[in-house]
C-alpha cells in the first residue's frame, strides 16, 4: 500500500470515529426529560392491551420514572383511550392487489396533575406509508405488525415529551 493512501485511509477512519462519537456526548443531555424523575411518579390509566401504553410504560421505566398504581401528590395522571388504527389502500396493481398502503394510528389522552387540574387533552397521530412486495403477498401482515409497533413507540415518545413540558408546572403547584 502506498504511504499517501495509507495516511489518507487512516485520516478518514479517524475522522469517521470522531464524528460518530460526538453523539455519545449528547446522550442524556435533555433537561426536560429529567423533569419526570423529579415527580413522585406517573399514573397511567389504560387498557392492558393498549400498545401505546405498553410502549410508554417501557420507555418511562427505561428513564427511571416511577409508575404509580394510583394518582399521588407531586405526580401526573395520564388517562388514555385505546389507539385507533386505520389501514387504507392508496394504489392498486394491475391485478387489483394493494401496492401502496397507508397505516395510521391515533391515540387520545388527557394529562392531569395531582390536584386533578387538566394540563393537556390531545390526540396524537403517527402515519406510515409502505409498499407491498408483489413477490411476497403474505408479508403485508408482518409489515403492518412492525409498523404498528414502531408507531406505538413514536407516540409514546411524543407523549413523554409533552409530559416533560408539563412536569415543571405540576411541581410548582
Amino acid at each position: 500500500m502506498r504511504p499517501d493512501l495509507l495516511t489518507r485511509t487512516l485520516f478518514l477512519a479517524l475522522l469517521a470515529i470522531s464524528v460518530s462519537s460526538c453523539g455519545w456526548q449528547l446522550r442524556g443531555q435533555n433537561p426536560a426529560a429529567n423533569n419526570l424523575t423529579e415527580l413522585s411518579g406517573i399514573y397511567i390509566s389504560a387498557d392492558s392491551g393498549n400498545s401505546v401504553a405498553q410502549a410508554l410504560r417501557s420507555q418511562l421505566g427505561f428513564r427511571n420514572v416511577a409508575l404509580l398504581e394510583q394518582p399521588a401528590a407531586n405526580g401526573l395522571a395520564l388517562l388514555m383511550e385505546p389507539p385507533q388504527t386505520e389501514q387504507r389502500v392508496q394504489t392498486l396493481s394491475g391485478d387489483l392487489r394493494a401496492r401502496q398502503i397507508r397505516l395510521q394510528m391515533d391515540v387520545s389522552f388527557s394529562l392531569y396533575n395531582f390536584q386533578a387540574d387538566l394540563l393537556a387533552s390531545e390526540t396524537m397521530q403517527a402515519v406510515r406509508n409502505f409498499a407491498q412486495n408483489p413477490l411476497e403477498p403474505a408479508s403485508i401482515d408482518r409489515q403492518e405488525e412492525l409498523f404498528e409497533a414502531e408507531m406505538a413507540e413514536q407516540l409514546a415518545a411524543n407523549i413523554i415529551r409533552l409530559m416533560s413540558q408539563h412536569a415543571l408546572s405540576a411541581l410548582e403547584n
